[in-house]
């Protein structure tokens, strides 16, 4: 799952580069860093839930994944007994 200061960096990395002259990762992350530490509190709040709802979700899909694998891996009883 995904944090909410990289759903934040994910969502202004572009207008940084459009903004900066060839920045560098580096660059790019200090700036995101700044933005996110003054960010308006409500809007944080925003990158949390959509970080919650995502975690949530790959949690669904992670349990969904892993009783498929325990349904496979489950001997068949036909075959056991012949």
């Amino acid at each position: 799952p995904v944090s909410p200061y990289a759903l934040f960096f994910r969502d202004t990395q572009n207008d940084i580069k459009k903004k900066l002259a060839n920045p560098s990762f580096g660059e790019i992350s200090k700036v995101v860093a700044h933005m996110w530490e003054n960010i308006e509190p409500d809007v944080k709040e925003q990158y949390k839930r959509k970080a919650a709802a995502a975690k949530k979700e790959y949690l669904k899909q992670l349990a969904a994944y892993r009783a498929v694998q325990v349904s496979h891996q489950t001997p068949n009883m036909h075959h056991i007994l012949g």
